[in-house]
């Protein structure tokens, strides 16, 4: 008798449909494996904070990789640090970190209010969305997409968190990474 034996129930067939398809900029293209960067870019580094982006997926149109936030202290609020979700976010609010990409060309990306709205049609410059993770006090492990893969250059990454003492900052990763990256995703034939 096998392990996975088991007497089949009579239960009707259900058919696929087709499944749905996404625009380029919500998330990894499907039936494709990216390629893995084990790279680390620390955005700020303080006595009491710590902020990095890695692991990185690389994929033909665009990266998911990984932001970590470490905290000596914890915070006394609920929520993504980055992420506006509902908090008041202004110039004279300290509390929101500042988090910015600045593409090779000029084009940017920025977590503050008046970015376009993704869900209608494709923006006109880089998109970052959020795709899921966790934490709260003093850790956070957050996956983030970003749109497109960008060209040769610099990827400049920008952040300010006032309530911390943190000025504005900026790291730099050199994109010949990604495109030799990105060439090796591999893809199922379609």
């Amino acid at each position: 008798m096998s392990f996975f034996e088991y007497e089949p129930e009579d239960i009707a067939p259900v058919e696929p449909g087709p499944e749905p398809v996404s625009p380029p900029w919500f998330g990894p293209p499907a039936g494709v494996i990216p390629t893995p960067l084990l790279a680390r870019a620390t955005i700020f580094k303080t006595d009491t904070a710590l902020f990095t982006l890695e692991h990185l997926d690389v994929y033909p149109t665009g990266i998911e990789f990984t932001l970590y936030l470490r905290l000596r202290t914890p915070l006394d609020w609920h929520g993504i640090p980055w992420e506006p979700d509902g908090r008041k976010v202004s110039a004279d609010n300290t509390e929101f970190l500042r988090l910015g990409f600045e593409f090779p060309d000029g084009s940017k990306w920025t977590n503050l209010p008046g970015q376009e709205d993704p869900f209608g049609q494709e923006p006109d410059g880089p998109f970052v969305m959020n795709r899921g993770g966790g934490g709260g006090g003093s850790r956070w492990e957050m996956k983030q997409w970003i749109w497109p893969l960008p060209t040769a250059g610099d990827l400049v990454i920008h952040s300010a968190w006032p309530a911390l003492g943190i000025d504005e900052t900026s790291t730099a990763i050199d994109t010949k990474l990604f495109t030799k990256a990105a060439a090796k995703a591999e893809q199922l034939p379609w």
